[in-house]
């Protein structure tokens, strides 16, 4: 965490408040939030806090009504960020910032303070209507007392938060679209912008230490999310496949209800006409005064469906079809993208594993021995929209396929493709993720030289998942799963020591540890397979084994094969037979699964508390990234269908 500043969010449980806490923390900032006296026994904000404190945030108690402990909590950070409500169909707190301000004032250490802002500028509102202005004055307000008192700010200006606006096809007091009809407001023409609410808590913590967005405003403009009602409605027809009766509703018609309704919906109503009418989101240039997100942050691969170009297919399987594309040679994260990468795809309805793994691809997107991902887009290919998935090329294929060619692999590539892939899991395992599918056909050869990197996450799961795994589910390929795993369903980093370990056996020999009696090697029968894990003893006897040591553990970790010392920890614990053999004298299974599952603990130790792996590298814990934006405009839909 050197170098980046610790953060003080006020509001930490609120619509937006908890996504700025889940941003900071998954980009590695100390993490304050302030539990004001106040919350009571609202239980969901109580569960909420304990959560966030079980992730590594620290809660600081503090109150509006106690100056003395305001400034208390800012003086333990550097930067302030408040997202305490401003709207009044849910509660408005805007000018209670002022005391914030004063706070700040007095404690002098604040490098950067972001009021709750997060929607239309309030500075270029000046000519709002009643009562609907109201919301933008107590933020100028709010501003005048930051500057006068000389506190360094960033204002964000997020637009409208998709999820209030997208839900309803942009219709007034609507959160679910129809299926049938549509009123558009006016011709339906006028532009809009529409930000997806994790996003808008991304950019915003990538903003915190950025000197190019000090004492400005931050626009998010992503271009992709510029979007007029009536493009809006296209995407939502063409995901149900049904076009909508549409009729339109004139700004007259609109407004001549205001004075029949509540004070709060006068105000929405008023923002809902500045924006769907009159464009106030739109219909200005960025001055010097302020910056554009999306430039200072660029989204991987914008544009891509402009550029790149589906090829051959590579393979298929159970999350759809991976193919090869060119690129033109395409900019990303500053550096040049070879012609060539791979495209994982599936239809957009049935996507969900390739989406995950794409979350937890970018969670590892600094790691050398995991495949590098360069996010991910949509296409719209012969009616059906795709998830495509943008990796980079393994061009020497995977270490099944490299099986295939040559039956065994030498020591010397073991070796090497064995660390490569532990120095993985030290950045898989501390972020708290397991693989859970670990086996040669998911490690690749990347490069001239052949550096195995672990890919396939879309069996993935973190720490806490694998914890409330269900009874007799299985995750992961039979012939690499645990026997704890087999029995009692448990999940955790030893998993993928274990699928290591079978992996490295069948490198060495070029047979599978365990194999069907029913079926070919590349067809196993897996209840075959399983049952002879839960009961059967590893067969260490190959011949090749023999020849070259009595024992295949300790010729993987001996220091021929220069190893760091993490790995005979890691690697001896997988391959041992006690535990098998334990459970192979058992009567009958239900005495087995009265056993303790032990064969991998010991790994899972080894891997989080041996210095020599983890500490001499950078442990990646990056857990949200920007969305590609129009998947995440999208995504607002889908939860509906």
């Amino acid at each position: 965490m050197a170098g980046k500043s610790k953060v003080l969010i006020v509001g930490g449980t609120g619509y937006l408040g908890k996504r700025l806490v889940k941003a900071s923390l998954a980009n590695g900032h100390d993490t304050y939030i302030l539990q004001r006296p106040e919350i009571g026994v609202e239980i969901e904000k109580v569960e909420m806090l304990i959560s966030f404190k079980m992730q590594g945030a620290h809660l600081v108690t503090a109150s509006f009504d106690d100056h003395r402990s305001l400034v208390d909590a800012v003086k333990l950070v550097d930067v302030v960020i408040c997202a305490i409500s401003g709207v009044h169909i849910r509660s408005h707190h805007i000018l209670l910032q002022l005391k914030l301000v004063d706070a700040i004032k007095e404690a002098v250490n604040i490098k950067r303070f972001l009021p709750s802002e997060f929607g239309t500028d309030p500075a270029r509102m000046e000519n709002a209507m009643e009562p609907g202005r109201v919301t933008f004055d107590d933020k100028m307000v709010v501003r005048k007392a930051i500057e006068e008192a000389g506190i360094p700010f960033t204002y964000v200006s997020a637009s409208c938060f998709a999820g209030y606006f997208l839900g309803g096809l942009c219709q007034i007091g609507q959160i679910l679209p129809s299926r049938h009809s549509v009123v558009l407001l006016g011709d339906g023409n006028q532009k809009a912008i529409y930000v997806d609410e994790d996003d808008i808590a991304t950019y915003t913590i990538k903003a915190i230490d950025d000197p190019r967005t000090l004492n400005k405003t931050l626009y998010l403009r992503p271009p992709k999310n510029i979007l007029s009602q009536r493009e809006v409605v296209q995407i939502w027809e063409e995901l149900i496949g049904k076009e909508l009766k549409k009729s339109t509703l004139s700004k007259e018609e609109f407004l001549a209800p205001i004075n029949e309704l509540e004070y709060a919906e006068q105000i929405g109503l008023c923002h809902y006409y500045h924006v769907c009418y009159e464009g106030c989101l739109v219909n200005f240039e960025i001055g010097e005064e302020g910056e554009e997100a999306s430039k200072l942050y660029p989204e991987p691969l914008e544009g891509l469906p402009w550029w790149w170009k589906r090829g051959r297919v590579l393979g298929r399987g159970g999350f759809g079809v991976a193919s090869l594309a060119s690129t033109s040679n395409a900019q990303f994260d500053g550096f040049t993208l070879l012609s060539l990468i791979a495209v994982k795809s599936s239809i957009f309805t049935a996507s969900q594993s390739l989406k995950e793994e794409a979350q937890f691809l970018r969670m590892f997107k600094h790691s050398p021995y995991i495949i590098r991902s360069f996010g991910a887009n949509l296409s719209f290919e012969d009616g059906v929209i795709h998830y495509n998935l943008m990796l980079k090329y393994a061009s020497g294929g995977s270490l099944a396929s490299r099986l295939q060619n040559c039956n065994s692999l030498p020591e010397s590539q073991v070796m090497k493709h064995t660390k490569n892939v532990l120095l993985g899991f030290s950045h898989v395992h501390s972020s708290g993720i397991i693989h859970c599918d670990i086996k040669p056909g998911n490690i690749l050869l990347v490069g001239t030289d052949g550096t195995a990197k672990i890919a396939v996450f879309g069996l993935s799961m973190t720490l806490e998942q694998g914890m409330n795994q269900k009874q007799g589910v299985i995750r992961g390929t039979a012939r690499y799963i645990p026997p704890e795993s087999v029995l009692n369903a448990e999940y955790g980093p030893p998993v993928d020591i274990w699928a290591l370990g079978c992996t490295v056996y069948e490198l060495i020999t070029g047979t599978p540890q365990w194999e069907s009696d029913s079926r070919s090697q590349q067809d196993p029968d897996d209840d075959d397979v399983l049952d002879k894990i839960e009961f059967e003893e590893p067969n260490f006897q190959n011949f090749k084994v023999v020849q070259r040591s009595p024992r295949l553990s300790e010729k993987v970790s001996c220091q021929e094969y220069q190893l760091p010392l993490d790995c005979r920890h890691a690697l001896e614990p997988s391959l041992s037979t006690e535990f098998i053999q334990s459970r192979r004298h058992c009567k009958d299974k239900e005495e087995a699964k009265r056993l303790p599952a032990h064969s991998t603990q010991t790994t899972a130790e080894d891997i989080h508390s041996r210095p020599q792996i983890g500490d001499s590298i950078e442990v990646v814990n990056e857990t949200h990234g920007i969305l590609t934006i129009d998947i995440s405009i999208i995504d607002n839909f889908l939860q509906y269908m």
